[in-house]
């Protein structure tokens, strides 16, 4: 198969699709050699389950394809995490592969970004091995409007290096050049470059439309019946956003791939196989850009200027909240959350959410910072008559006394870490008014425990 070559397989249930595009590539003894070690790549970065991650199924049939066109090992990329929840590693054994951590310390590589500098680690198992395999699933995703092949190489690297976090007090116009996207941007298109995939598949039979990548309450099971296949990340990716309805040179990936001069081929002239492009186009609702026209119970949005990293941090805290929060939110009653630099003035002054440094250092004199309330103020002689001659007060006033609102809670970070964000809102709220967040961050800390044991 040629870069070039771009595999659109059609079935009636992903199965058939898999094994259709299997068939129009010509099998997998045109990409596995007999004795090849195989590393395979899916997306598996949430417990949440099909379609957030990658169909177990079809992974169990690209296991058995290598095998049955002579691969040695087999190993499948995850981590220790996920795992914790999924229990995968006893499926694939049976299967006859082998479960790579991701996370773990051991067996990596130290590897240099061509433009950053910025030195990474890397899964030894990702450069050693005689062939690698992306298995993607697509859903859309609010910055770079869907997840792709990109974005999932991008995640064999440790997290810690996946983070972009900006430094110091930040100016409207460093937000408005947002640097946080182009730095992001640039480091997946560098990670990239570091190994190139022997095959990449695109699952995009289901996608979820409306609110992605994970599975919230906004979003929407789209199916389209087609798996793309492809050997170069730039040619399948750029395939998948046109079949998806999307002008890929407004994807900044694609564009900035095109700038850095990252790809060879000439993108306008792919050479499609199989399922013609232009009858296997769909129309997939993207996900809300505006923050503001989330419906989140009893919440009021206000947002300013922000970077992406907190545009994103935020999109997915409110549609969390709206997914697995509304017994929560119920309690709570009514919050305002700010986001970005110079947000708007919330409508209340109860049960304030600042959101990121910007939000934090911009509003520091907005009028809800004070709570204005009013005490009645009566002399000392009309206390006393009041007290011991049982008289009425006459002589009265009414004064008005500025406090600090207690009931503002900062959220700090550029961006900031949606984990201790939740912590957070828990302690703000208390346990009581939170039990559904309470549960969520509880069963992640006996995930916890149970992976410090596991090691």
């Amino acid at each position: 198969m040629d870069d070039s070559d771009v595999i659109i397989a059609k079935g009636n249930n992903p199965t058939s699709a898999f094994l259709n595009g299997v068939d129009l590539i010509g099998g997998f003894k045109t990409i596995i050699a007999t004795n090849d070690t195989v590393f395979i790549k899916f997306a598996l970065d949430d417990i949440q389950g099909f379609p957030t991650h990658s169909n177990i199924e079809i992974l169990n049939l690209i296991i058995k394809e290598c095998k049955d066109a002579g691969a040695r090992q087999i190993h499948v990329g995850i981590t220790r995490e996920i795992d914790l929840v999924i229990n995968l590693g006893d499926v694939l054994e049976s299967l006859g592969a082998h479960l790579s951590y991701l996370d773990d310390e051991e067996g990596y590589t130290k590897f240099t970004l061509e433009e950053s500098k910025e030195i990474i680690s890397i899964p030894e198992l990702v450069l050693k091995c005689d062939k690698f395999i992306i298995f993607n699933q697509v859903n859309v995703h609010p910055l770079f409007q869907f997840s792709l092949a990109l974005q999932n190489i991008f995640s064999f690297i440790k997290s810690e290096s996946r983070n972009i976090m900006q430094q110091g007090e930040i100016s409207e116009k460093k937000i408005q050049e947002d640097k946080y996207k182009k730095d992001l941007t640039r480091k997946i298109l560098d990670v990239s470059t570091i190994r190139k995939p022997d095959l990449i598949i695109n699952d995009i039979f289901y996608v979820l439309e409306g609110a992605g990548p994970n599975i919230y309450a906004e979003s929407n099971l789209k199916t389209t019946n087609l798996m793309i296949f492809s050997s170069d990340l730039v040619t399948i990716d750029y395939s998948t956003l046109k079949i998806l309805g999307i002008d890929p040179f407004t994807n900044d990936l694609i564009e900035s791939t095109v700038k850095r001069k990252l790809t060879s081929m000439d993108l306008e002239n792919l050479n499609f196989i199989g399922e013609p492009i232009e009858g296997s186009k769909f129309q997939i609702k993207p996900c809300e850009k505006n923050l503001e026209l989330l419906n989140v119970y009893g919440t009021d949005i206000k947002t300013g200027v922000m970077c992406s990293g907190c545009f994103e941090r935020a999109y997915h805290l409110l549609n969390f909240m709206n997914t697995m929060m509304t017994k929560d939110l119920k309690y709570v009653t009514k919050q305002s959350i700010l986001i970005g630099h110079n947000p708007k003035t919330p409508e209340n002054n109860k049960n304030i959410i600042l959101f990121g440094d910007c939000a934090i250092n911009s509003t520091k004199n907005y009028d809800f910072n004070t709570i204005k309330i009013k005490k009645e103020v009566i002399p000392l002689m009309e206390l006393i008559k009041k007290r011991f001659k049982k008289e009425n007060v006459k002589n009265r006033s009414i004064k008005r006394i500025e406090k600090k609102n207690k009931r503002i809670l900062s959220l700090s970070g550029c961006p900031p870490d949606l984990q201790q964000v939740y912590e957070a809102l828990r302690d703000f709220y208390t346990k009581k008014d939170t039990p559904n967040l309470h549960f969520y961050l509880e069963s992640l800390k006996r995930m916890n425990k149970e992976r410090e044991r596991g090691s």
